[in-house]
């Protein structure tokens, strides 16, 4: 084959191999605004409206993006999807109970429920989106960059042997180490992000910020080893 050819070959195949998307991960912090009340009860109805409507609008954004997500296995999706769902029925109860509360106490402990019981903005959402980049990541994104690493190192040992040279075994070990790491990196996060309950955020409002790491640090791998596949594909022909 003449080297022209398996350049052109491996380009294609390097190209359809990184086709993939990653998700994206929405990054949202709790408001803090659960933690007093004022001291009407139409001001607490007032802000009980607002706050579960904020909520049911982003739960309906949110929710058509886990139908349609393709990273997501059965398991994860239908977890998120009961979540988000059953977070979204629950926002709708609470507007209409601290609505028609006449009791100012009643309303207040409603009102500060929105935030402490469910963490829409703090938990719910955040852990899908970590949950949906870090399975695109794991199970597409970094299968892709070893798909398109395999098929330049048979181009390297076989038709294009000619056109090796140190810059490119440097990066086709960068390649390598960047693949590691992103591996290493995405390791069981999703079932992390998943596995956090509002509960657990209450006690520690840092607690997905492991999984928030993870998935930037991945992105990050991700996207250097790629630059290190176009790297080389363009050496090679």
């Amino acid at each position: 084959m003449k080297p022209s050819l398996a350049a052109s070959l491996i380009a294609t195949t390097v190209a359809a191999a990184l086709v993939v998307g990653t998700g994206g991960a929405a990054l949202a912090a709790e408001s803090t605004a659960g933690s007093t009340a004022p001291r009407s009860l139409s001001a607490v109805q007032a802000l009980g409206a607002a706050a579960t409507a904020a909520r049911i609008g982003a739960l309906d954004t949110s929710i058509p993006k886990i139908t349609s997500n393709a990273y997501l296995n059965a398991t994860e999706q239908a977890q998120v999807l009961g979540t988000l769902t059953g977070d979204r029925s629950a926002m709708v109860s609470l507007a209409a109970k601290i609505a028609a509360d006449n009791d100012l106490a009643v309303a207040t402990a409603g009102y500060r429920s929105i935030f402490t019981g469910y963490r829409v903005f703090a938990v719910a959402i955040p852990q899908a989106h970590y949950a949906a980049a870090a399975s695109g990541l794991s199970d597409s994104a970094i299968p892709a960059l070893q798909a398109a690493q395999v098929a330049l190192q048979a181009a390297i040992a076989g038709p294009l042997a000619s056109k090796d040279t140190p810059a490119i075994d440097a990066t086709m070990a960068h390649l390598a180490n960047q693949i590691s790491v992103a591996r290493s990196a995405v390791s069981g996060v999703s079932a992390f992000a998943l596995s956090v309950t509002p509960e657990q955020f209450n006690a520690n409002h840092e607690i997905l910020a492991s999984a928030r790491a993870a998935v930037k640090a991945t992105t990050a791998a991700v996207k250097a080893a790629r630059a290190d596949v176009a790297s080389v594909t363009a050496a090679l022909r």
